[in-house]
C-alpha cells in the first residue's frame, strides 16, 4: 500500500532543481520530497506525463510511497534556484547545463551528480595540471561555459537505483551523494549543499579531499564497466573469473598508475579492489545495461579520459587502450 507525502504547498528549505529524472534524479527528488523539502524535477518524456499525472512512485526497501512531485521540462518556468543538482549521464551534461541556464542565479551552486572523471577536476587543482582541460570530457568547452561562473560542489555518487517504469523509481535503500570542496574557498557552497540534499534516506556527508573519492569510484568504474559491456558479464562474474584474472590486474593497476602519477595514492590495492568486484555476483554495470538497451555510453568520460590522461602524463596503459579501441568498435557496430 501507498503512503503518501506533504503536498506541494507544506514544502520548505533551500529551492531545489534536479535536473535529469532517470534513475539517481527521481530517486533524490523523491526523497527530498518526501521530507517536504521545495524541489522540481527536470523531466521528460512519459516519465514527465507520469509524475504531473500521478506523482512519483517511490520504492525503497522499507515499502513504496505516492510522492507528489513539481515535474516540468521547462526550467524557465521554474526560474532561478538555490542550488541545481546535474543528475545525468556524463555525456548528456553539456546539453543539460545549456538547458538550464534558466535555472543559474549568479549564487546557485551547482551539484554535479555523474560518472566518470568530472569536467571541474583540474579547476584549483594545485598541482603541474593546474587548469588542465581534457578533450574526452569537455572538448568544445561547453560544460565550462555553462557552469564554470558558479559555485560548483564536487560530488561522488553510490545508489543502487532503477527506473521500472514512467513515474516509478526503486532504490535499494542507500542514497550517498559524498560532497566536497573542489577549489579553496568552496567549503561555504558544500554547507549549503548540505543543507539541500541531507534528508532522511540521503546520506550527504562531506570529505575533506573530493578527488580521492572520484578516483575511488572511478578505478572500478572505467575497468569494470568496459569489461562487462564488452563481455556480457555482470561485475561478479568478470571479477572472479580465473582465466580473465592476469587481464582484470593489469586493468585495475594501469589505471591505478594514471593516479598515482596525479598525486592520488591508492587505498586498496588491484587484488582487493577485484576481490570486492566478485561479490558483486548479480550486478549488471551501468554501461552493459545501456549497450543492452541500445543507448548512448559514457564511452569518454568514463574510458577514453583514462587513456588521454595516461598519453598526457606518459604513462604506459597498452591494456587499457586495447580495450577502449575494442568498446568504440562494439559501439560502432551496434
Amino acid at each position: 500500500m501507498l503512503s503518501e507525502s506533504p503536498t506541494f504547498e507544506a514544502r520548505r528549505g533551500p529551492r531545489t532543481a534536479v535536473i535529469g529524472a532517470g534513475a539517481i534524479g527521481s530517486t533524490l527528488g523523491g526523497l527530498l520530497a518526501k521530507t517536504g523539502r521545495d524541489v522540481t524535477l527536470i523531466a521528460r518524456g512519459d516519465h514527465l506525463a507520469a509524475l504531473r499525472q500521478s506523482g512519483l512512485v517511490l520504492e525503497g526497501p522499507d515499502g513504496a510511497d505516492n510522492v507528489p512531485v513539481n515535474a516540468t521540462d521547462d526550467p524557465a518556468a521554474v526560474g532561478p534556484c538555490d542550488v541545481a543538482v546535474f543528475a545525468v549521464k556524463a555525456h548528456q551534461l553539456a546539453d543539460a547545463a545549456e538547458m538550464a541556464r534558466p535555472l543559474l542565479a549568479p549564487d546557485t551552486i551547482v551539484v554535479c551528480a555523474i560518472n566518470g572523471l568530472p569536467w571541474w577536476y583540474f579547476r584549483g587543482h594545485g598541482g603541474p595540471q593546474e587548469g588542465l582541460r581534457l578533450n574526452s570530457v569537455d572538448p568544445d568547452h561547453r560544460i565550462m561555459a555553462a557552469l564554470g561562473g558558479q559555485p560548483n560542489v564536487g560530488c561522488v555518487v553510490y545508489c543502487a537505483a532503477e527506473r521500472p517504469a514512467p513515474g516509478h523509481a526503486r532504490y535499494g535503500g542507500r542514497a550517498r551523494f559524498i560532497l566536497g570542496a573542489p577549489e579553496t574557498g568552496a567549503r561555504p557552497a558544500v554547507d549549503r549543499a548540505v543543507e539541500a540534499l541531507a534528508v532522511p534516506g540521503v546520506e550527504a556527508p562531506v570529505i575533506d579531499d573530493i578527488r580521492q573519492a572520484v578516483w575511488i569510484k572511478l578505478w572500478g568504474n572505467a575497468v569494470l564497466n568496459p569489461v562487462t559491456a564488452l563481455t556480457g558479464a555482470t561485475v561478479g562474474e568478470a571479477a572472479s573469473s580465473a582465466e580473465f584474472a592476469p587481464v582484470m590486474q593489469a586493468l585495475f593497476e594501469e589505471v591505478a598508475d594514471v593516479f598515482t602519477a596525479l598525486g592520488i595514492a591508492a587505498e586498496q590495492t588491484a587484488q582487493a579492489r577485484i576481490a570486492g568486484a566478485a561479490r558483486l555476483t548479480g550486478h549488471k554495470s551501468s554501461m552493459l545495461q545501456d549497450i543492452e538497451a541500445g543507448r548512448p555510453i559514457e564511452l569518454d568520460e568514463m574510458v577514453a579520459v583514462i587513456v588521454e590522461l595516461a598519453e598526457r602524463l606518459g604513462v604506459p596503459a597498452p591494456q587499457f587502450t586495447t580495450v577502449l579501441e575494442l568498446l568504440r568498435l562494439k559501439v560502432a557496430r551496434q
